[in-house]
């Protein structure tokens, strides 16, 4: 599986159906909304969120880690 790499400015989405996960994600610049349940099975399937990013979880966003993973 390949990384998720979110740079520049503006917003991401993640929304729908619940997920498994198992890339990393990082979020370089601009924002990421999870509108979701993304679960972690992982170790890999880590959230980096870098200075002057935002992750922000919407009303139906929820992060579940089973693996290890988690937000950096």
């Amino acid at each position: 599986s390949s990384a998720i790499i979110i740079d520049g400015q503006g917003k991401v989405v993640f929304s729908g159906a619940a997920k498994n996960y198992r890339q990393a994600t990082t979020v370089a610049s601009g924002t990421l909304l999870v509108n979701t349940t993304i679960m972690d099975r992982t170790s890999a399937g880590h959230f980096t969120v870098k200075n002057g990013a935002t992750l922000e979880l919407g009303s139906s966003g929820i992060l579940k880690g089973t693996g290890g993973g988690g937000i950096r």
